[in-house]
C-alpha cells in the first residue's frame, strides 16, 4: 500500500517514510519492525541507527505518549521491551529517564488522543492542568499543554471549555513569558475563527478581553454581539457564570460583574423598589450568595468579590424580594437494612453531592479518591451491570429506570465509573478519637472531619458498613460538603446501632458543642463555636424527622390491612415491630438527654429564632402533661422563657401574647413589653432605678444603653461608658460607645476608646468600623481601604449553608455588606476629581435609592443614616450638587451685614448642603432659642413700618420658615422621636397658617409608606390620601390670597 500511495504521489518510499517518520515510527516500535526503522536510517547522508532515530526529539515524544497509550498491565515493561528489541541501547535505561527527556512533548501528543480517553479521564487532566497553572514554575508549561488540548478537540468538545480557556488566558497573562502570551494570542484567534458559529452561540457568557490590549479586535467582536442585550439579559449571563463549577470562570465573572452593577445600580433598585420586583435581582443575589458559601475556604478572592457585589445590590427587604434556597434531604428509616433504601441513599448522594463536588475539585489526588468512591457506589447499587444487561433482567431493568431518572449531565459524569477500575492502596487512617472531641481550639472543618471519620469506621449492619467504608475515604482532604451530608446518618447509625459507651460518648459530644460557652468577642473561635452548633442542629432536625417518620411506619405496621403489611407474617411482623420500637426509643432517649433550654440558647445565639421557639414551646407541651396536676404558677418560668425568646425577633404581638398566660407580670416583663412596643423613656427608667441599686448589674447595663440608643441620645451613651471605664466593665458595651463617637462626630473619644483595644482585644463590626474612620480621619487612607477590604472578608467568610438559606436568615450580614460599601462609596468620592467624574453628583440620589431597598427596617435605616454622616463629615462636604458654594457663602455674607435675618436661615442651608446637618440643626435651634426671628431684634427701619396692619408678618414667616426647615431635617436625620418633629410642624403652622400644606404632604408621604408596608389598612389610609391630595390639587390654580397665604 506505501508503494502504491508513493507511486500516486511521484516520490520514493524512503524519501516517504522519512518525511513521516514523526507518525511511522510508534507503530514501527510498537510492532518491532526493526528492519524498516533501519531502511528509515539509512535515507539519511550519515546513516542512523534506531537508536538515534527514536531518541530524536519528537519521535521519542510522539513513541512514547503512544506506547503509554495501549492497554498493559504493566505499562513500563512493555514500552521498555518495545524499544529494545528495536535497539539493543535502549537496554539498562528506564522509562523514567526517557520521559524527562522532553516532558512536555509527551504530555502534548498524550493529550491528542483524549477523545479517545472518555469524560472522565478528559475532566481529570482539565484538573490537573488547572491546578499546574497556579504553580509559577509550571505555568506557562501547562498552558502550552491546555493550548494542544483545545485544538485537539471537536467542537462539540471544546464548547464548555471556551470560558474557562479566555477566563485562564486572562487570568494568568501577567505570568505567561512572551512566547506563551504568544501562543495564548493564537489559540484565541483559533477559537474565534475556527469556532465562529459556537462563538456566536455562546458569545453572552464568553469573558471581556479588555484586559489584554493585544486582543482588542476580538473584544471588538465580542462588544458588537453583546451590544444587543438588554440589562437584564447581561445580568442572567452573569447569573450563568457565576453557577460554573471553576473557580477561574467564576473569578473572572465577579471581575467583570463589580463595575457592571456599579453601572447599573439603577436597574438593581428600581426593579426592587418597582409594584412587581424584577425575579432577576433575586436568582443574582442567591447566584452571589451562593458563591461566597462554596468558595468559602477555597478562594479568599472569589469570596471577597462576591461580598463586593452583595454590597452593590444592597440589603433588600426580604418582605418584598426573597430567594429561598430548596434545601433537599431525604429520609433512610431503615437505617440501611433496607437495600432499597440504601439505594435511594447512594442515588441521592452522588447526584447532589459527590457529583457537584468532583466537577469543583481543584487537584486529582481529591478527584482521584471522589472517583473511586463513585465507581464503588455504582458497583454497590448493581448499576454497572444494570446499565450493561438492562434487557435480560427485570430487576435490572427497574435499577436502568432509576439510573435514566438523574439528570443527564449526572449521568454523563458518572458513566465512566460504571466501568472504570480505581482502586486505593492507602489504608484507611483510624482516628483513635477521644470524647468529648469539641475544643474551642479546634477549627469547624477539622472537628467535622474528624467526627464524621470516626462515627463512618464502627458503622453497624451489612449496607452501613460497605456504604460508610467508602465514604470514609472521602472525609478528610475533601469539600466540607460531603462530611456535612453524612454526618446525620452516621449520627443515626450508631444512636440506633451502638453500645451503650457509644451512645453515652455520642450524647456527651452533642451536648458539649450546644454548651460551650460563647466568648464576648466575635473573633475565629466564636464563629466556630457557632458553625458546630449548627451542625449539630441539622443532626437534631434529621433525628427529629426520623422519628416522626418512624412512627408513621410503626403505626402502618400495626394495621393489619395496610398495604405495606402484604408480605409480612404475624412473627416477622412482630419482630419488625420490636425492632422498630427499639430503635424509636434509642432515638428519643438521645433527644430527650439534650437540655431543651441548652437548645433554645444556643438557637438565639445562632439566630435561628424559630428553632428556638420550637424546641422550647415542644418542652412546654411535654411539661405540662407530665405536670398537669400543679397548678398554673409552676409553668410561669418557662412561659418567661418562651417570652425572652420572642423579644430576640420583631413580634410585639408574641410577647402580649405570652403575658396573657401569665398572672402577674413581673418588672422584667414588663419592661421588655415596653422595649418591645418602643416606649423607650419607660424602659430607661426602670433600668436606671435597677442600676442604682445593683451598679454592677451588666443585663441592665445592656439595657438602659440599648434604650439610650434606640432614643438617640448619643451623648447619654458616653457619659455613661465614660462611668463604666472607671469600672473595668467597659469591653462589652464598648461597640454602644465607638457607635455614639461617629454618630456625634466626637472623634477625639472615638481615638481614645480605640486604643483599649490592644489590650481587649477585637472583632465587632462596629469596633472594626470604627478603626477605619479613624484611620481615615488621620489621613491613613491605606489603612483604612484595609481595614474595610479584612472587614468585608470577615463578614462574607460568616455565611454558611445555613445562614443563606434565604435573605431573612442573612439579612444581618448583607446589611453589613451594604454599610462598607456606602463608607466606601463615600470615603471614595473625596479623591474623585469632580470636574472629570459625575459619580458625586450622582451619589445623594443613589444613597437616596439605597436607603429605599431597605424598607420597612427603621432602625436599619436610622444605623446607616447616622454612619453615611459620620463618613460625609471626614470627607468634607460631599453632598455638594453644584459647584457655586463659594459665591452662596459671599451672599449669605453680605446679607448679614445687613442685618437680614433671613441670612441665618441661608447659612443653615449652606451647613446642611456642605454635609454638616448636625451643625446646620444647631444653628436653626439656636437662632430659634435666642429669638434672633422676632420683632424685638427689628432694625429702626422695619420698626418704623411695624405700625402697618401687618408688622409681624414678615417675622412670623421666617421664623416658620425655620421651624419647618428644622421639621424636616431632624425628619430626615432619623435621630429624633416622631412626637417631637409633629410639634415641629404645628408650630411653623401656628406661626403661618398657609404652611399648613407643608403638614398635609408629611400626612400623604407617611400614609403612602405606610401602603407600601401591607395592605392591612388600606381601607382607611388611600381614602383619606386621595381626600387630602385632591383637597390641596383643587386650590393650586386659585391667586394669591394674603389672609390665606401661598399654596404652593
Amino acid at each position: 500500500m506505501a508503494e502504491q500511495l508513493c507511486d500516486l504521489l511521484g516520490m520514493k518510499v524512503d524519501d516517504f517514510l522519512r518525511l513521516t517518520e514523526t507518525y511511522v515510527l510508534p507503530y514501527l516500535v510498537l510492532t518491532r519492525k526493526r528492519d524498516v526503522i533501519v531502511r528509515v536510517g539509512a535515507t539519511y547522508k550519515d546513516a542512523k541507527t534506531p537508536f538515534d532515530i527514536c531518541s530524536e526529539k519528537n519521535n521519542l515524544a510522539s513513541i512514547l505518549a503512544f506506547l503509554l497509550s495501549q492497554p498493559s498491565p504493566n505499562p513500563e515493561e512493555s514500552v521498555m521491551s518495545a524499544l529494545s528489541e528495536v535497539d539493543a541501547a535502549f537496554r539498562g535505561r528506564t522509562l523514567a529517564e526517557l520521559l524527562r527527556i522532553e516532558p512536555i512533548l509527551i504530555a502534548c501528543d498524550l493529550l491528542k488522543g483524549l477523545g479517545d480517553l472518555g469524560e472522565d479521564k478528559g475532566k481529570r487532566i482539565c484538573a490537573c492542568l488547572r491546578a499546574a497553572l497556579e504553580i509559577q514554575e509550571l505555568c506557562n508549561n501547562a498552558f502550552i499543554v491546555w493550548r494542544v488540548l483545545i485544538i485537539s478537540l471537536q467542537e462539540e468538545e471544546v464548547e464548555p471549555l471556551i470560558d474557562q480557556t479566555l477566563s485562564i488566558v486572562i487570568r494568568y497573562w501577567d505570568m505567561f513569558t512572551e512566547d506563551t502570551r504568544k501562543q495564548a494570542h493564537e489559540l484565541v484567534e483559533y477559537i474565534m475563527q475556527s469556532h465562529h458559529e459556537l462563538v456566536r452561540d455562546i458569545f453572552n457568557t464568553m469573558p471581556s478581553l479588555a484586559s489584554i490590549p493585544i486582543l482588542d479586535k476580538h473584544e471588538a467582536t465580542l462588544n458588537s454581539m453583546k451590544e444587543k442585550m438588554d440589562v437584564r439579559s447581561h445580568f442572567l449571563a452573569f447569573i450563568r457564570r457565576c453557577q460554573s463549577d471553576t473557580a477561574t470562570v467564576v473569578e473572572q465573572s465577579l471581575h467583570e460583574l463589580v463595575p457592571y452593577l456599579s453601572q447599573n445600580e439603577e436597574f438593581i433598585h428600581r426593579s426592587v423598589l418597582s409594584e412587581i420586583p424584577d425575579p432577576v435581582v433575586a436568582q443574582l443575589t442567591r447566584s452571589l450568595l451562593d458563591c461566597c458559601v462554596k468558595f468559602n475556604t477555597s478562594s479568599d478572592v472569589i469570596t471577597k468579590l462576591s461580598a463586593e457585589c452583595l454590597g452593590l445590590i444592597g440589603c433588600l427587604d426580604p418582605n418584598r424580594v426573597d430567594t429561598v434556597k430548596e434545601k433537599k434531604g431525604i429520609l433512610v428509616l431503615s437505617n440501611f437494612d433496607s437495600m432499597e433504601e440504601t439505594f435511594d441513599f447512594i442515588l441521592f448522594f452522588l447526584q447532589n453531592v459527590l457529583v457537584e463536588t468532583f466537577l469543583s475539585a481543584s487537584n486529582t489526588r481529591a478527584q482521584g479518591f471522589l472517583a473511586y468512591a463513585m465507581q464503588n457506589l455504582l458497583r454497590f447499587c448493581g448499576l454497572d451491570s444494570a446499565v450493561a444487561n438492562r434487557s435480560r433482567d427485570f430487576r435490572a431493568d427497574e435499577k436502568y429506570q432509576r439510573w435514566l431518572e438523574l439528570p443527564e449531565t449526572v449521568r454523563n459524569i458518572l458513566a465512566p465509573f460504571l466501568t472504570s477500575k480505581y482502586t486505593v492502596t492507602i489504608g484507611t487512617q483510624n482516628t483513635n478519637c477521644s470524647y468529648p472531641l469539641f475544643t474551642a481550639g479546634l477549627t469547624h472543618g477539622n472537628w467535622l472531619r474528624t467526627f464524621v471519620q470516626d462515627l463512618l469506621q464502627a458503622g453497624n449492619g451489612d449496607n452501613a458498613k460497605l456504604v460508610f467504608s467508602v465514604c470514609s475515604r472521602i472525609v478528610k482532604g475533601q469539600d466540607i460538603s460531603i462530611a456535612s451530608f453524612l454526618l446525620p446518618f452516621a449520627v443515626l447509625n450508631r444512636t440506633v446501632s451502638g453500645s451503650p459507651q457509644e451512645k453515652e460518648d455520642l450524647r456527651c459530644e452533642l451536648v458539649n458543642v450546644l454548651s460551650h460557652p460563647l466568648p464576648d468577642t466575635h473573633d475565629y473561635v466564636y464563629e466556630n463555636i457557632i458553625l458546630c452548633s449548627q451542625s449539630i442542629f441539622e443532626v437534631l432536625d434529621y433525628l427529629s424527622r426520623w422519628l416522626q417518620g418512624k412512627k408513621k411506619q410503626i403505626n402502618s405496621l400495626r394495621n393489619p390491612s395496610h398495604p405495606s403489611n402484604r408480605n409480612h407474617k404475624g412473627t416477622s411482623r412482630d419482630a419488625l415491630l420490636d425492632t422498630y420500637h427499639s430503635q424509636a426509643k434509642a432515638v428519643e432517649i438521645l433527644l430527650s438527654s439534650i437540655p431543651p433550654e441548652v437548645i433554645s440558647k444556643r438557637a438565639v445565639e445562632c439566630k435561628s429564632f424559630s428553632r428556638a421557639l420550637f424546641h422550647w414551646e415542644q418542652y412546654i407541651r411535654q411539661w405540662k402533661t407530665q405536670h398537669s396536676k400543679q397548678g398554673g404558677a409552676a409553668v410561669e418560668p418557662l412561659y418567661q422563657r418562651l417570652q425572652d425568646i420572642y423579644s430576640r425577633i420583631d413580634e410585639p404581638d408574641g410577647i402580649e401574647g405570652i403575658s396573657s398566660h401569665l398572672h402577674v407580670l413581673n418588672i422584667d416583663q414588663q419592661v421588655l413589653e415596653h422595649r418591645k412596643a418602643g416606649r423607650w423613656a419607660t424602659a430607661q427608667s426602670w433600668y436606671e432605678l435597677q442600676l442604682e441599686k445593683e451598679p454592677n448589674d451588666s443585663e441592665a447595663q445592656w439595657g438602659l444603653l440599648a434604650c439610650l440608643k434606640e432614643s438617640g441620645q448619643q451623648d447619654a451613651i458616653l457619659t455613661r461608658f465614660e462611668i463604666l471605664k472607671a469600672n473595668n466593665s467597659s469591653r462589652k458595651f464598648l461597640p454602644f460607645a465607638v457607635e455614639a463617637t461617629w454618630i456625634t462626630s466626637n472623634w477625639g473619644k472615638l481615638n481614645e476608646y480605640l486604643q483599649q483595644l490592644s489590650r481587649l482585644g477585637r472583632g465587632e463590626f462596629n469596633i472594626e468600623i470604627g478603626l477605619a474612620l479613624n484611620a481615615f480621619r488621620q489621613g491613613k487612607y491605606t489603612e483604612f481601604w484595609e481595614h474595610i477590604e479584612a472587614l468585608r472578608l470577615s463578614v462574607a467568610k460568616s455565611l454558611t449553608a445555613n445562614s443563606v438559606v434565604s435573605l431573612q436568615s442573612c439579612h444581618d450580614s448583607i446589611l453589613k455588606l451594604h454599610t462598607l460599601h456606602e463608607v466606601e462609596s463615600i470615603a471614595r468620592a473625596k479623591f474623585e476629581d469632580s470636574e472629570s467624574n459625575d459619580s458625586r453628583t450622582k451619589l445623594p440620589d443613589i444613597l437616596d435609592r439605597r436607603l429605599d431597598i431597605l424598607g420597612g427596617y427603621i432602625s436599619d435605616k436610622q444605623y446607616l443614616l447616622g454612619l453615611r454622616r459620620a463618613t460625609m463629615e471626614l470627607t468634607a462636604r460631599l453632598s455638594r450638587k453644584g459647584n457655586f458654594t463659594n459665591q452662596a457663602y459671599q451672599s449669605m455674607l453680605h446679607a448679614a451685614r445687613l442685618n437680614d435675618r433671613s441670612a441665618t436661615i441661608e447659612h443653615a442651608r449652606l451647613l446642611w448642603k456642605d454635609g454638616h446637618h448636625r451643625k446646620a440643626i444647631q444653628t436653626l435651634e439656636g437662632a430659634i432659642t435666642a429669638n434672633e426671628f422676632s420683632s424685638e431684634t427689628a432694625t429702626s427701619q422695619e420698626r418704623t413700618s411695624s405700625l402697618i396692619a401687618n408688622n409681624g408678618e414678615h417675622q412670623n414667616m421666617l421664623l416658620a420658615r425655620a421651624h419647618l426647615l428644622l421639621a424636616k431635617w431632624t425628619d430626615r436625620a432619623g435621630q429624633t422621636q416622631s412626637d417631637a418633629i409633629v410639634q415641629r410642624y404645628r408650630e411653623a403652622i401656628k406661626l403661618h397658617p398657609s404652611l399648613s400644606g407643608e403638614a398635609s404632604k408629611l400626612v400623604v408621604d407617611n400614609y403612602l409608606r405606610s401602603l407600601a408596608h401591607g395592605n392591612k389598612y388600606v381601607f382607611q389610609s388611600l381614602p383619606k390620601i386621595l381626600t387630602l391630595w385632591l383637597e390641596h390639587a383643587s386650590t393650586v390654580d386659585q391667586p394669591f390670597d394674603p389672609k390665606r397665604g401661598d399654596n404652593e
